[in-house]
């Protein structure tokens, strides 16, 4: 079984371990802090040296998933990078930002299927493709401007370009 990288879970694992020890080292030396995190193309960086490949960012968020998913560590992050988190209360930030990140996201992710319920149109651009499509796309030519998507949208957040 692979990761998103195409690495081995095996491999994420072992990878996952050394970050950690990276982290618990860096903690005890005040080297990493959640004042001084270590970023993740740092982290990246340094992996790359000793592993004798590249190593991206990507591979690093998998990493810090693993030890916080699988192994349960407390490892705290920022937006400038990761750290150890010794107290309940540097892990409740991190908690914190995390969960505003999935409420987030699914946000955007459900979003637009409000659009395609309302049944308005199946495309804001492209005519519908079946037998009995009209002669001119449900949006002409400078008419984006007045479609209802878009009034809606500038009434949320002013101005919108299109």
């Amino acid at each position: 079984m692979t990761d998103h990288s195409g690495k081995s879970n095996f491999d994420t694992a072992k990878n996952a371990k050394r970050l950690y020890a990276t982290l618990y080292t860096g903690r005890k030396s005040n080297e990493i802090t959640p004042t001084k995190p270590i970023s993740g193309s740092e982290i990246a960086r340094r992996a790359s040296v000793v592993l004798k490949q590249e190593v991206s960012t990507v591979e690093v968020r998998e990493w810090v998933h693993y030890l916080r998913a699988k192994l349960k560590y407390p490892i705290g992050s920022t937006g400038e990078g990761y750290f150890l988190c010794t107290f309940r209360a540097e892990w409740q930030t991190t908690k914190r930002a995390l969960l505003a990140r999935i409420k987030n996201q699914s946000e955007a992710a459900y979003g637009p299927d409000e659009y395609y319920d309302k049944n308005e149109q199946l495309s804001l651009t492209d005519p519908p493709a079946t037998d009995n499509a009209p002669d001119k796309p449900p949006i002409a030519n400078g008419e984006l401007d007045n479609h209802p998507v878009v009034q809606e949208l500038k009434e949320k957040f002013g101005a919108v370009q299109v």
